[in-house]
């Protein structure tokens, strides 16, 4: 009954094997007569001849076109679509007299038809809607009808003239074209549509602006002068005490230095003086009396001038800002006397040393009153806007960043050319001013380095102020003879109400009226052998000065505010400042955003600030100096940090263990703790800070370094640090790693934070300019130089990073820095805009989520490569800005690579995508067993991780190509809502672009030497995976019967049926299909039971 179960179920499957035949292919049937053979019906004759009957059917031969593999199953040949078998032609006729392609007597026509396109001539258009004409001739044929497509999707056309609709970004248009013998023609534009991104208007973009900078900078000082001219030139209606608070600390500052550099701003550079004028003349003030200084006195003197590489330019543009008169150099000396002809002369002579846009616009902003009457002076301004316009990039900005493009638009606008209409700065579409406002921040300020930028701000501000001014018919920017210069004859309203010390008291005691008015003590001379206590109630918050003599020995005095108390020694002597208004612990806001900015910039690496304590002005925000150690004392502060503040600069102050090793150290300040007390010696007053820092060592990473070097070479002062081997750390940029070691080492540096980031002035003792107008520090890793801020240059495991003094620009240093501006993609990672190729590396010590962005100035590059080092941390790929557009982009972490076609598009799902972070979900290998047979199970999950979205599938409009290196015999799949799907792997890539044609989701794999490639258009959880038998299913003994030994035509039969088989799906398949279905058939015939 068994036996006959077993057979019935044989010929069951033979039966439904026949059904297909007889159903899907018509004309078809099969009969079991005459030993086995099949007889086909009449009108599509096709006949099957069996081999002699034999019991051993792997012993069997078929001649059918094929070769005989060991399984007994028939391997297709090389020549599948032979039309000869044995027995009957079943081709016969099929493709009689077409296979030649000739006809008797007849030349076969070669000629492809010739395609003419007309109005495809763009390779990029600012309008969606385009509309041309594609015409077709042939030599043989007529009318031939192409075909069209727009991004793989058919046009029709009406009369030869189609009409197309195109994406955002890249687009191709491919037209075909075929004639009657089959001759193909072809021809692909690629069209790019850059969509018009509505931006604030330029007046509306100033308005932002100014209001901007007037928050941003909420206490200008000396330095701020470009934001001030900003403000005043651009009308903006500040407090007038805005600009009052300004000039006062200028006046401050004019005295200290003009007294210490012998009635100079600088010792060698005259542009501190130029750019005080031009600030000081925007607001309207006398230049010749500030502070007892006139500022033009010092430009008298052409060597003082010259000294600085933009000397005369910005002399020029000072002198001229108010037509004010060049004074008589002292001594009567006519060669060093500078006059504007001298001025206009040396900047005309250096035309060859202008290297840089910014430079050129700037010479071309100073001679622009000159250009009418100066013959020379018109010959190099002409060819200079001729190079602008040569230069200027097609999206209308020019090389190599934001503040070339700025210095250009106040040149245009000085000589009276409109940067947004002038034919000459119009490319592609987008005029000079496009180009400036593309960098601009709609909320207020311009954008260098992926974020808005102080430096940047100020020059985009006053170029719209100079844009505006044009348009309105308003004095040029620099011309300020517009502006009423305020009589400085007449009296200043009084600052402060005086408040005298007590007569005839030897230790006077004042008490500050808390009434919200600022008050000054007088103290004189005679006053000098009197201990005088002076006490402030914590809560006011108006300014107290004391007013002592200058460079005469001062009375004992000691002023208490709160738990905060300066004492001045008696016969200390006030040696630089302004000794006439000194202030004494006037409150500063903790909170102040700029302020915990500024301490956050000196915490050491390995601490991070917890928050401040207290703030105070003492002397002002200037700095004014002592011959002897003042004392400030911080009553129950034991243990925190201190800092001072200067020319808003900050400068962590050194902490000793006692005021003698304070004091043996030589330095100029320095803090200690007494009792429960923080005390700071000190001999100079400006801002002092109280902090908490806590400590936060970023994690050492494990076998991982650097090397770093810092060197003089090219002023013969050999090495400061030899080639040193540094252990990784967290985060470390080339400037924390400079920080840690010259620390470390004790060796003195300074810095300056004006333009948002640090900024290296001095190593042990070497500064900018000291030796000469393009002398300063520079830094390079692994011998390039970047050309941007060292705290933005993230370091990976075996950088070399070398810290180099140059006399030259960099010349002498052979360093190339990069042109072109920079972008930001990455906390600390920017990548230069003329990069076509640029390489992100992933920091290899990321402790947290990491997340790069890849901006609409990086649609044009040809790839971009972002490697990711194996650690935990989850990095994501913010796309939102070029979602509709991506340019190239390949990924690389370990064994798999991730590859993004350029121009492809998002269809749904969040821009923001995880970038393979392992998987280690423990349910995962129980998904995928849940989906095998039964006696088979997963033996290793080899790779598992996420890509897109933990919450959604991310969809594209074509598919991404992912590669598992090493991977071939794996299985792969994916896991999406929590559901696994195993993921076919056909032999060829075509198979699966066919199979997969027309899904919405499509997703396939294929194998290619040794590695296996995932194509898909939707983003989730993947895995590659190896199963094995399960040893733990027990195999149960076949009790199936030898049909071999039942039915002696059984061999004859079977191979028949599968000889018919193979042909019909032959006639159906593509030879690879065809060959992967004969290997798993011959698979089969291997593991059936033999007799």
């Amino acid at each position: 009954m068994n036996f006959q179960l077993k057979k019935n179920k044989f010929l069951a499957w033979l039966l439904v094997v026949s059904m297909f035949f007889t159903m899907f292919l018509p004309g078809m049937t099969v009969s079991y007569a005459d030993g086995g053979a099949l007889t086909p019906q009449a009108g599509n004759e096709e006949t099957l001849v069996t081999p002699e009957q034999s019991g051993d059917v792997d012993q069997a031969e078929v001649s059918d076109g094929t070769e005989t593999t060991n399984t007994g199953i028939s391997e297709p040949s090389s020549d599948l679509d032979s039309s000869k078998e044995t027995g009957t032609d079943v081709d016969a006729g099929a493709e009689t007299g077409t296979e030649s392609g000739t006809e008797t007597g007849v030349e076969k026509d070669t000629e492809a038809p010739t395609i003419t396109v007309v109005g495809l001539d763009k390779q990029e258009v600012s309008q969606s809607e385009l509309t041309f004409k594609v015409t077709v001739t042939d030599n043989v044929n007529k009318d031939i009808i192409p075909e069209v497509k727009l991004n793989t999707k058919v046009i029709n056309g009406v009369a030869g003239e189609y009409k197309v609709s195109l994406n955002v970004g890249e687009n191709l248009i491919k037209v075909t074209a075929i004639d009657g013998a089959e001759n193909k023609a072809e021809q692909t534009f690629s069209i790019k549509y850059n969509k018009v991104v509505p931006t604030l208007s330029a007046k509306e973009q100033l308005a932002k602006n100014l209001e901007y900078i007037h928050n941003t900078v909420p206490s200008p000082s000396y330095g701020s002068e470009w934001s001030i001219l900003s403000l005043a030139r651009g009308d903006y209606q500040a407090d007038p005490a805005y600009y009052d608070s300004y000039y006062e600390k200028v006046k401050l500052k004019v005295k200290e230095v003009m007294l210490k550099n012998n009635g100079k701003l600088d010792k060698t550079l005259s542009t501190e003086e130029s750019r005080v004028i031009l600030g000081l003349t925007s607001m309207g003030v006398d230049i010749h009396n500030v502070g007892g200084y006139d500022l033009t006195k010092s430009l008298a003197n052409i060597d003082y001038v010259k000294g600085p590489y933009t000397g005369s330019i910005s002399a020029l543009l000072a002198l001229d800002s108010h037509h004010y008169e060049i004074p008589l150099i002292e001594g009567g000396n006519s060669e060093k006397q500078t006059t504007r002809e001298k001025l206009i002369r040396k900047i005309l002579d250096e035309e060859s040393k202008l290297s840089g846009l910014d430079m050129k616009a700037m010479a071309l902003q100073s001679l622009a009153p000159y250009y009418s009457n100066y013959p020379e002076v018109r010959s190099f301004v002409d060819r200079t806007i001729e190079y602008f316009s040569q230069s200027q990039r097609n999206d209308g900005s020019f090389p190599s960043n934001i503040f070339s493009t700025a210095q250009v638009i106040v040149a245009l606008t000085a000589l009276g050319i409109d940067p947004a209409t002038d034919s000459r700065f119009i490319k592609n579409g987008k005029s000079a001013l496009d180009g400036l406002l593309m960098s601009a921040d709609p909320r207020g300020g311009f954008i260098y380095s992926g974020d808005r930028n102080a430096m940047a701000t100020d020059q985009g501000t006053y170029a719209l102020v100079s844009y505006d001014r044009l348009v309105n018919k308003k004095n040029r920017l620099f011309d300020m003879t517009d502006v009423q210069i305020k009589d400085s004859s007449q009296p200043e309203l009084p600052q402060a109400v005086e408040l005298p010390l007590p007569n005839g008291e030897q230790q006077p005691n004042v008490a500050i009226p808390n009434d919200n008015h600022d008050y000054i003590i007088p103290i004189k001379p005679t006053d000098s052998n009197k201990d005088i206590k002076v006490s402030i109630l914590e809560s006011i918050r108006a300014k107290v000065s004391v007013n002592v003599p200058f460079n005469s020995s001062l009375p004992n005095l000691e002023v208490t505010k709160g738990n905060a108390v300066a004492a001045i020694p008696k016969g200390a002597k006030v040696t630089s400042g302004n000794s006439a208004a000194i202030e004494v612990l006037t409150s500063k806001s903790v909170v102040d955003t700029a302020l915990i900015n500024q301490v956050k910039a000196i915490i050491p690496s390995d601490k991070k600030l917890d928050h401040i304590d207290q703030a105070f002005s003492m002397g002002g925000s200037d700095k004014v100096s002592f011959d002897s150690f003042v004392t400030l004392t911080f009553k129950g502060m034991k243990g925190k940090d201190t800092a001072y503040i200067q020319a808003g600069n900050p400068h962590a102050i050194q902490k000793y263990a006692s005021n003698i090793e304070g004091e043996a150290s030589g330095k100029s300040e320095y803090a200690y703790d007494s009792g429960n007390d923080l005390i700071v010696k000190t001999n100079h007053f400006t801002d002092y800070v109280v902090y908490t820092s806590i400590t936060d060592v970023p994690p050492v990473v494990a076998g991982q370094y650097v090397t770093l070097t810092v060197d003089k070479l090219m002023i013969n002062k050999g090495y400061v640090v030899a080639n040193t081997k540094v252990e990784l750390r967290s985060g470390d940029t080339v400037w924390t790693l400079l920080r840690r070691v010259l620390d470390s080492k004790g060796i003195s540096y300074s810095w300056n934070n004006k333009s948002g980031t640090p900024y290296l002035e001095s190593i042990a003792g070497d500064g900018e300019f000291d030796h000469g107008s393009g002398s300063g520090w520079m830094y390079s890793v692994n011998g390039s130089y970047p050309g941007y801020g060292a705290s933005q240059y993230v370091l990976t495991n075996g950088d070399e990073v070398q810290w180099r003094y140059t006399a030259n620009l960099g010349s002498d240093l052979g360093a190339k820095v990069p042109t072109g501006s920079l972008i930001s993609v990455g906390e600390g990672m920017v990548v230069n805009s003329d990069d076509k190729s640029p390489v992100i590396n992933v920091p290899s010590n990321i402790q947290r989520d990491y997340k790069l962005s890849i901006s609409k100035e990086l649609q044009n590059t040809n790839n971009i490569t972002i490697n990711i080092p194996d650690v935990k941390a989850k990095v994501f790929l913010n796309l939102e800005d070029v979602k509709d557009n991506i340019p190239m982009i390949t990924v690389n972490k370990g064994n798999i690579v991730v590859v993004i076609d350029k121009g492809t598009r998002f269809k749904s799902g969040d821009r923001q995508i995880e970038l393979m972070t392992a998987n280690q979900d423990t349910k995962l290998q129980e998904m995928i067993q849940s989906t095998l047979n039964k006696g088979n199970k997963v033996t290793a999950l080899n790779y598992a991780f996420m890509m897109g979205n933990t919450n959604s599938s991310v969809l594209f409009d074509k598919p991404l190509t992912i590669t598992i290196k090493g991977a071939k015999g794996q299985m792969i799949g994916f896991v999406d809502n929590n559901r696994f799907t195993p993921i076919t792997i056909y032999d060829t890539e075509d198979q699966g672009i066919k199979q997969n044609q027309g899904s919405e989701k499509q997703t396939y794999g294929f194998v290619k030497g040794n590695d296996i490639y995932i194509k898909t258009n939707h983003i989730t959880t993947f895995v590659s995976y190896t199963t094995g038998l399960d040893a733990t299913v027990p195999t149960e003994p076949s009790t199936t019967p030898n049909l071999n030994t039942l039915y002696s035509d059984s061999g004859a039969f079977r191979n028949g049926l599968t000889m018919l088989f193979l042909k019909r799906l032959r006639m159906a398949l593509s030879k690879e299909a065809m060959a992967g279905l004969i290997r798993k058939l011959a698979l089969l015939e291997q593991n059936s039971p033999k007799c």
